[in-house]
């Protein structure tokens, strides 16, 4: 039995090889190495600005005076215990992500089919609390972003 799968799974890499399948080099450049992965080169990703003039930013991402305000915010309510969460260990207290909260369906209807004000913007933080008697994890509601931020859980 062993034998009979070895000679199909030979087969099949034999017969792939042959119709440019897994293996062959057919159309390939010439930086093909056998048994390696093909090579993708690519740039480091870059923040794209907000280019659609006239539209709402509603669901854009926070932009780098929202989010400066929000870590600042977080900051000075949390206390000097926090540490960069690219160092920190399991026992700190880090903040892990800040990013955009979505609105509310209702509102953000509102606002693109009826020329509503837009709802305020608000921003999900995600923070470590590992240096406490309880360690855990908690979410906490940033906003409003434009103007001085308070927080909500």
């Amino acid at each position: 039995m062993a034998v009979f799968i070895l000679l199909s799974l030979w087969s099949v890499l034999v017969m792939g090889m042959g119709e440019g399948g897994a293996g062959s080099e057919k159309g390939v450049g010439k930086e093909c190495h056998p048994g390696l992965p093909p090579f993708c080169p690519s740039g480091s990703p870059t923040a794209q600005p907000w280019t659609q003039p006239g539209q709402s930013q509603l669901f854009a991402d926070l932009s780098r005076e929202e989010l400066t305000a929000v870590m600042g915010f977080l900051t000075q309510e949390l206390g000097p215990g926090l540490v960069d969460a690219a160092q920190a260990r399991p026992s700190d207290n880090c903040i892990f992500s800040v990013e955009l909260e979505l609105p509310p369906k209702a509102a953000a209807l509102a606002h693109l089919d009826r020329a509503s004000p837009p709802p305020s913007r608000e921003a999900l933080a995600i923070i470590f609390f590992g240096g406490q008697p309880q360690p855990n994890v908690t979410e906490l509601l940033v906003g409003p972003c434009c103007t001085p931020p308070t927080c909500g859980m």
